[in-house]
């Protein structure tokens, strides 16, 4: 990845193109507070940039377009590239991570330059050539490149969509979950009481999918939601399963009552709790 500011502008004593921090509010800047370049606009592959500019509040350092007032603590980096277009990779996607049964999803794919490939619906991990539970070949993409399906008659499990060529290799497989209506995210720890220094295993279900879903390590009924002892994140899976050992933890855990939260996408959402002891 290329830093689109310094390719444009190479001279970081000339121009050193801070963005934090503009004050917060403008002009409201702490004694002693560290300016540095923290917000960056990166480009990678057949883009070169033509120009990049900071944009922020009238006056500031290196401001090249001034807003008045200045909205935010941070300023802005607006980059322009040159771009030389290459050619779309096999994509297979749906609509959705977590279609509720009964519901229409839809297939959405791209073949690249193939003329011949094939969509497939599969269990999780399932070959399209023994297991598919419904096939389409693409055709032509620019015409039809997405089709609509029912989950009525699907059972609730783990499904992926697969790209195939015309001699069956796999081009893409992205994954989805079909689930009840009433379902309910949970988690839980794979035993009730760990001695300390013990890893702790768990397992999530009808987790969200989104991509910052994360579970966390708490004290029971600690109600400082900041006051998380180890988090992982899910990976953007509606089910799955993780641990934390002492290196995540940061050491052992003291004994005590203690309690998995999983949480939605980068906040504080409590979706599902689960208790465990340490002793």
């Amino acid at each position: 990845m290329h830093d689109s500011y310094r390719e444009a502008r190479s001279d970081p004593v000339a121009q050193p193109g801070f963005t934090w921090t503009a004050g917060y509010p403008y002009p409201r800047v702490k004694p002693n507070e560290t300016f540095d370049r923290i917000d960056i606009v990166w480009s990678a592959g057949t883009a070169s940039v033509t120009a990049s500019q900071v944009v922020g509040e009238a006056g500031g350092p290196d401001v090249d377009i001034p807003v008045t007032p200045w909205p935010s603590d941070h300023r802005a980096v607006l980059s322009t590239f040159h771009v030389v277009p290459g050619t779309a990779p096999a994509m297979a996607g749906i609509d959705r991570r977590i279609v509720t049964q009964g519901e229409d999803f839809i297939l959405r794919f791209a073949v690249g330059n193939l003329e011949d490939a094939r969509i497939s619906v599969v269990p999780k991990g399932g070959d399209p050539a023994t297991s598919a539970l419904a096939s389409m070949a693409t055709g032509d993409a620019s015409d039809r490149p997405s089709i609509k399906l029912g989950s009525t008659f699907m059972k609730i499990d783990a499904y992926d969509a697969v790209l195939a060529d015309a001699d069956g290799k796999e081009l893409a497989r992205t994954p989805f979950w079909v689930l009840a209506r009433d379902a309910v995210p949970a988690v839980a720890a794979q035993k009730a009481s760990y001695k300390p220094g013990q890893t702790i295993e768990l397992s999530w279900h009808n987790a969200p999918g989104m991509k910052f879903d994360w579970i966390a390590v708490y004290r029971a009924g600690d109600p400082d939601i900041y006051n998380y002892i180890a988090y992982i994140y899910t990976d953007a899976t509606v089910e799955g399963s993780g641990s934390f050992d002492s290196d995540a933890l940061g050491g052992k855990l003291e004994p005590g009552k203690y309690e998995l939260r999983l949480l939605r996408d980068d906040s504080y959402v409590l979706l599902a709790k689960s208790g465990f002891t340490v002793k």
